[in-house]
């Protein structure tokens, strides 16, 4: 009967979830464009927050160009649990102090500026409580991947 009743309620959460998958919103920036959950709502800082079960999530939207490129891990003594680092990508998660950091970083196009390289840069970083992994991972995974430079923005090479 216990089993029964535990895969009844299972059979619920994933029925409602397939039928009512995450809306999304697209946010459109100078330099970037994303797609944010419609539940994001933008704070005084310029940065977006979302409640989930009584908690908050914070996402931050930067964007430059041009960009040194400056790869660092920005997670104080804590060990990364993800890490990846390609010509065009940087990101990484680390916990926090119950929280979830996520960051990523997208490179577009090298400028020449004096006798250095500079390069466009879009940035996402969202912190989130660990207990909410669950809920809050398919949304994060699928902001980042929406990350992308509009295309009548894009700089074209110097030099």
């Amino acid at each position: 009967m216990h089993g029964t009743a535990v895969s009844l309620i299972l059979a619920v959460i994933v029925t409602t979830w397939v039928a009512s998958p995450p809306a999304y919103r697209q946010v459109r920036e100078q330099f970037l464009v994303i797609e944010l959950p419609v539940e994001a709502t933008p704070d005084d800082n310029g940065d977006y927050r979302m409640q989930h079960g009584g908690k908050s999530a914070t996402i931050a939207l930067m964007s430059s160009t041009p960009h040194f490129d400056d790869r660092r891990i920005e997670c104080g003594d804590a060990r990364p649990a993800y890490r990846v680092s390609k010509h065009d990508l940087f990101a990484y998660s680390c916990l926090v102090g119950g929280r979830i950091i996520y960051h990523v970083e997208k490179y577009g196009r090298a400028y020449r500026i004096g006798a250095s390289n500079a390069t466009e840069t879009i940035e996402l970083s969202v912190n989130y409580p660990a207990d909410q992994r669950p809920f809050r991972d398919p949304l994060v995974a699928h902001m980042s991947q929406s990350l992308t430079f509009p295309a009548q923005t894009r700089a074209k090479t110097h030099g």
